[in-house]
């Protein structure tokens, strides 16, 4: 501002002098007009210098707001990659745990089927030594009789066929209960009736509770359907029931007092699906321990722990329900009996 002051004093001076003396400038007068052109350069020059300093600093101040704002923009695409890349190795981390999860628990669902069906073999090996005596006493007599009397009825020999065709259709259907159950496809989800269920529960287990003076009674309100896998909700209940058959043993409970009830019904929008022996129940402080894998109370050589977590994984997982454990007192026959009464509730 004092620059442009003095410019515009020197050159309002030089306009006057040359307004006076527009025909005849003396010496002095040319001197003060040269001078005060000069002094005109010289601010013009000094503003200029000024305007070119100030632009130059806008310049760069401009440029170094591109650079800043570059700056972060790439600092942000870094960080934005970088937090890409870390989301991604979680998420693959997290998917490889998955995966190896799933792995466990198939080996440990194959794992605990197979234990199953080793004992409940083990028991029908026992039960068929009555079909086979009998069809191995017919076929013998059969033979007898025609190495004796070199003829044999008509009769008695349709008889005897009916027999042996009666006991090997029992164990060829004993052999295709556990083929279907083994064989099954434990990823498939269906509509199953509750009825068949049980039925086939009751036919996979019926030679073991037999074996071991089991009664069970089973009370069902009505059919019900249920979206789940067949298999994975028979292996569940098969773990309670072969749970309850060595309770039974391990406490040596009198054979005449050995019951188990199977009670099914509507509440509210769920299955209620309810597993009561007559065992003497679990000790309370280890009651809420027996769902983690691997407890068991057991002796080693009798249980690995893997059978009752397998049914809370198989029930919570695959039917979306829920399983809990607590001990009861009841009195059934005039008799006062306590057991551990399962709870399954699994939405319909």
């Amino acid at each position: 501002y004092k620059d442009i002051d003095k410019l515009k004093t020197h050159v309002l001076n030089s306009i006057s002098i040359l307004e006076e003396n527009l025909l005849n400038i003396d010496p002095q007068n040319r001197k003060t007009l040269f001078k005060n052109k000069q002094e005109v350069n010289k601010i013009v020059e000094r503003i200029e210098k000024i305007k070119w300093k100030q632009l130059h600093k806008q310049i760069v101040l401009d440029e170094s707001k591109k650079f800043e704002i570059m700056v972060i923009l790439v600092y942000t695409l870094v960080s934005i990659l970088i937090l890409l890349a870390i989301l991604i190795y979680i998420f693959k981390k997290k998917s490889l745990l998955e995966q190896e999860k799933t792995r466990n628990q198939k080996l440990l669902l194959n794992q605990s089927k197979i234990a199953a069906i080793g004992e409940m073999l083990g028991n029908i090996a026992h039960q068929w030594r009555q079909p086979l005596s009998v069809i191995t006493t017919l076929a013998s007599g059969t033979k007898f009789s025609l190495e004796i009397n070199n003829e044999l009825k008509k009769e008695e020999l349709i008889q005897a066929s009916d027999n042996i065709i009666k006991q090997a259709n029992y164990l060829s259907k004993t052999i295709d209960d556990f083929r279907s159950f083994f064989m099954a496809d434990n990823e498939s989800m269906s509509i199953i009736s509750i009825k068949k269920v049980i039925r086939d529960l009751e036919a996979l287990t019926q030679n073991v509770f037999e074996n071991n003076f089991i009664k069970t009674q089973i009370t069902i309100d009505k059919n019900h359907d249920l979206y789940s896998n067949e298999s994975i909700l028979i292996q569940a209940f098969i773990n309670i029931c072969n749970n309850a058959k060595d309770a039974f043993k391990q406490k040596e409970i009198k054979t005449e007092d050995r019951y188990f009830f199977i009670d099914i019904k509507q509440k509210d929008k769920n299955l209620e699906i309810q597993f009561l022996d007559s065992a003497n129940g679990i000790k309370e402080d280890v009651l809420n321990k027996i769902f983690e894998p691997y407890f068991t109370t057991k002796h080693k050589s009798l249980g690995t722990g893997i059978g009752l977590y397998m049914s809370h994984e198989l029930i919570s997982k695959y039917c979306k329900g829920t399983i809990s454990v607590a001990n009861h007192e009841y009195t059934h026959e005039n008799k006062k009996l306590k057991g551990a009464k399962f709870t399954i509730i699994i939405p319909l």
